[in-house]
């Protein structure tokens, strides 16, 4: 009777939380009476994985004859094994918490016969739903579960209403705390146990206390929330458990690449204890980049540091500054350090004396704001590939590098103090990668840069002051034959040197922002892919564009793992924006889609229109006011509707879809809204690596964009599953990466297919343009 009104009760009050994620009941298939279902949910340790579970269980319980909720089931195997928990479900099931039961045999379980991914399945009667809780992806995956929901951070409304509970004991935050509140919920990153934990501990305190609370927390983490995680770390393999404490000393947030090329050196075969890692929700990989929560990395460190807390001389990694220093100080050979990160120390003011470190390979001083110089043990580094000082804005000197270096990248964009460049920088002739991006104070460059033949990647970028930049106006051999991205932006240029249209190897080239009225012939320039001219105000004719495309090139794959990848992606793109002074702006349709087209010829030919992660987006920005007759499709306005019903059959030979935009670039506005607007099926948001800011722009007349998508590219950006005959509705926006976007006016669109590629379609093309 008892349990009857406590279930009235918790009917009428209804569930923990009233708006679970839409993404897990729709796994369940709840609106099915007969579909089995069997859904995981992942994630790291605390992340509220069981709460999440039980406050779903609670919600849809009444729907069932049978339910049952089994927490702690380790424990409950612990003690009483495969027994114990056949009795804990029964019990549960029959509402009988003194039944007695004996073991099944080997043999009545005989009568399943599918494997082990189908055995749940099998011994589940019809609408059965399981949720099974774990931190292992992998074990989830290899029971039969269906869809394995990852439990993500708290957003900001529900860790403010938790952390008020605990801290407060009521729904708001207390006078005088506001700031406190913001340093505590930035340690813990939406993370609802070390919120739970850290609210606990400060509950009833006084200002000055939480004060001296989180200065003790930033040197001591709490030993509750550390055991706690800590359980993870002790189920991983020896190996991995290097391969962890690695990425959460030194690569908290970077390239997948660069991380597997130091693990694999250190002989920890990443690529399958990267993925481990993952599956047991210690990591996560995004975008080609490796993150791991502050929690996490904190662990790591406590691990680190815990046999031997005030001796780091002691320690198998050493990643922050005054450690380092201090063990420097000490005249300590470190024959085996190979990778030294001291990124935004800001206040380290002189380079440690790295002169007994000889077998180290990278040096990491990004964001050393105070650092003048580069000490001169730097000339006797003879095995060191990889030198960052970007965003070293106190920099005025670089080392002498002396002979025999292997160098092979440096990085020094955003030292807006540097002026000058040592000559002996020509003697890097391994160096691949030069980054001068920015480096405002820049007035020249060594003529000894010729010698650097190994060059493929150089950015001068918003190098203003380079008055004296006579190689590229006058010699031959300054662009090295390997050289592949060149950028020399926003540098004040009056002409480009015929030169840059003769490197057989060049992809990438960006010449945006200069003065100059011409350009040098590029058709010879196969491989070249992404062209930017964006506010090169003097420009008056466009460049012959290359006469054939070949993508098959280090483009589609990060060119090493010690740089950044190029800014905007694999984006084969070509940009003609606010140039005021173009002739015949009409006729850069027709250039600018027979290349697109060439472009789509190139990724078909060779299937990569087929992999999603490996064809590059394909878009143009050019100036036009009208639409092209070539697309079939046009619209008045910014709505474009896109009827997909001619390509539902997978037997036309459809490639993909080419969307166009008319858009004035004379009405800039910041943009702030993710809201769909109404009777659209979302907004199709278009991001350029354009300007769109206004005091740049003088050319306000109209520009065309034109975007290309596979039909996997299509689809997915219309989150759909599989092709729907109705049709889509995008409100189609521009915007730059700042968030400016412009008016669009008109649009349309046209389907590509396989026909389309052929040259006689290439020739009719020209004469609709």
């Amino acid at each position: 009777m008892i349990k009857e009104i406590v279930q009235k009760i918790k009917y009428i009050l209804g569930p923990k939380f009233q708006n679970l994620p839409n993404e897990l009941e729709k796994c369940l298939a709840l609106e099915s009476v007969s579909d089995v279902r069997v859904v995981g949910i992942s994630g790291m340790k605390g992340i509220g994985k069981t709460t999440l579970a039980r406050a779903l269980y609670e919600k849809i319980a009444d729907r069932y004859d049978f339910h049952c909720f089994v927490d702690d089931l380790n424990k409950i195997y612990q003690l009483s094994g495969s027994l114990g928990l056949q009795k804990e479900l029964l019990s549960q099931f029959l509402n009988d918490e003194n039944l007695e039961i004996c073991n099944a045999s080997d043999e009545q379980l005989c009568m399943f016969t599918g494997g082990i991914e189908t055995l749940l399945c099998e011994c589940l009667g019809e609408g059965s739903k399981i949720i099974i809780i774990s931190r292992n992806e992998h074990i989830l995956m290899t029971h039969g579960v269906h869809h394995v929901y990852q439990v993500q951070p708290l957003n900001q409304d529900n860790v403010v209403q938790l952390f008020c509970k605990n801290a407060f004991r009521c729904d708001y935050i207390m006078s005088g705390y506001e700031m406190l509140t913001h340093d505590v919920l930035s340690h813990a990153q939406g993370h609802p146990l070390t919120i739970e934990v850290m609210g606990k501990s400060l509950v009833g305190r006084n200002v000055s206390q939480w004060k001296s609370a989180l200065v003790r927390l930033s040197e001591i983490k709490s030993k509750d929330i550390m055991d706690v995680l800590r359980t993870s770390y002790d189920d991983l393999e020896e190996k991995d458990n290097e391969i962890f404490l690695d990425i959460a000393c030194f690569f908290g947030q970077d390239s997948e690449d660069y991380v597997k090329e130091i693990l694999d050196f250190r002989g920890f075969y990443p690529e399958i204890g990267l993925q481990i890692l993952v599956e047991k929700s210690l990591i996560t990989i995004s975008h080609g980049v490796i993150h791991m929560h502050s929690l996490l990395r904190d662990l790591g460190k406590c691990i680190v540091r815990e046999k031997s807390p005030k001796e780091p001389r002691k320690w198998s990694r050493l990643w922050d500054c005054e450690n380092l220093y201090k063990v420097m100080s000490d005249n300590m050979c470190l024959p085996c350090l190979r990778r030294v990160d001291l990124s935004y120390s800001k206040n380290l003011i002189k380079m440690p004396n790295f002169g007994e470190a000889l077998n180290l390979e990278r040096l990491n001083l990004e964001g050393c704001i105070q650092l003048k110089h580069i000490g001169s043990s730097i000339s006797h580094l003879r095995k060191l590939t990889s030198v960052i000082l970007e965003n070293c804005k106190g920099l005025v000197k670089l080392p002498n590098f002396g002979e025999g270096h292997i160098l092979q990248c440096l990085n020094l964009g955003g030292c807006i103090q540097l002026s000058h460049i040592n000559p002996s920088i020509g003697l890097l002739k391994k160096l691949t990668f030069l980054n001068l991006k920015d480096c405002k104070s820049l007035v020249s460059l060594p003529n000894y840069i010729l010698s650097l033949s190994s060059l493929e990647c150089l950015n001068l970028s918003g190098c203003s002051k380079l008055n004296n930049i006579g190689p590229l106006h006058s010699i031959h051999c300054w662009f090295p034959p390997c050289m592949r991205q060149c950028d020399i932006s926003f540098c004040n240029l009056l002409q480009i040197h015929d030169a840059i249209g003769d490197l057989p190897c060049l992809e990438t080239l960006n010449v945006s922002g200069n003065n100059f009225a011409t350009l040098p012939n590029l058709k010879e320039l196969r491989r070249l892919f992404h062209l930017n001219l964006q506010h090169c105000k003097k420009l008056k004719d466009l460049p012959e564009l290359p006469l054939r495309v070949d993508l098959l090139s280090k483009a589609y794959m990060p060119p090493w793992p010690v740089i950044e990848p190029l800014p905007w992606g694999r984006v084969a793109g070509l940009y003609i924006f606010n140039c005021p002074k173009l002739v015949e702006r009409e006729h850069c349709a027709r250039k600018t889609i027979s290349w697109m087209i060439k472009v789509i010829q190139e990724c078909h030919q060779y299937k990569l229109l087929e992999f999603h992660l490996v064809v590059p987006r394909i878009e143009v920005i050019i100036p036009g006011s009208e639409i092209p007759s070539w697309f079939n499709n046009r619209h008045e306005g910014s709505l474009i509707s896109i009827d997909p019903s001619s390509i539902v059959q997978r037997d036309n030979n459809c490639i993909g879809v080419v969307c166009c935009a008319v858009f004035s670039a004379g009405h800039q506005r910041r943009n702030f809204s993710v809201m769909s607007p109404p009777k659209t099926n979302g907004v199709f948001p278009a991001n350029v690596p354009v300007v769109l800011e206004g005091d740049l722009i003088t050319d306000n007349l109209d520009h065309l964009g034109l975007f290309f998508f596979t039909l996997a590219q299509f689809f997915k950006t219309c989150s759909w599953n599989t092709p729907n005959p109705g049709d889509v509705k995008w409100e189609f926006e521009i915007r730059d990466q700042k968030g400016f976007d412009v008016k669009v006016k008109n649009c349309g669109y046209r389907w590509v297919y396989e026909k389309d590629l052929h040259p006689s379609q290439l020739t009719m093309m020209h004469t609709e343009c």
